[in-house]
């Protein structure tokens, strides 16, 4: 590698090649420059699917139907050649056998990524989202108190709306609650 006068990033110093970028969450875990970052879909479960799932479509499909959603969304997202497919599964498995992620480096991964986009942020748009962080953190207590305020005033029509949300999504809720209650139960007889 030629000297070019700054400190090497970490994608430069694992691969030894001049990216002049910082590498992505999926990069990171899976040391391949792939260009994109991680889609939610792919940070929950540390596999890069190449799929992004919205949640309002995992919702609306059923489990078996999501990729046949997918496609009647918005088209097929992204097209892989088998040899390409084949690579990733190869990928995918190697990263499964030693990736461990805990909640501590979850937590990194998310601050650098939220870093990252306020560094790619315009000069405008950096400037006013500092602004607005300012306003937030010296006007704490007037905010809470509005929103308390809100809360109050409108109490009736946010019992109902919530009420409407439970009725329409029963099943869901409560077949969520079985399963938090069955992986906590889990682990208090596993510390």
């Amino acid at each position: 590698m030629k000297p070019t006068g700054r400190r090497l990033l970490l994608s430069e110093r694992r691969t030894m090649k001049p990216t002049g970028r910082r590498l992505l969450l999926s990069e990171r875990r899976t040391m391949k420059p792939t260009g994109r970052r991680l889609l939610l879909s792919e940070r929950r479960t540390g596999k890069p699917t190449g799929k992004h799932i919205t949640r309002i479509c995992a919702n609306i499909c059923e489990k078996g139907k999501i990729n046949d959603c997918l496609k009647q969304k918005r088209g097929d997202p992204m097209k892989f050649t088998p040899e390409e497919l084949a690579e990733m599964a190869a990928a995918d498995a190697e990263i499964e056998a030693t990736f461990e992620l805990t909640p501590q480096e979850a937590y990194d991964a998310d601050r650098r990524d939220r870093q990252a986009q306020r560094d790619n942020l315009s000069p405008d748009k950096a400037l006013q989202a500092e602004k607005d962080r300012k306003y937030r953190r010296e006007h704490q207590a007037e905010i809470k108190e509005k929103k308390r305020d809100y809360r109050k005033k409108n109490a009736e029509k946010l019992r109902a709306q919530q009420q409407a949300y439970y009725q329409a999504n029963k099943e869901r809720i409560s077949a969520w609650k079985k399963e938090w209650y069955k992986r906590k139960k889990q682990v208090e007889v596993n510390p």
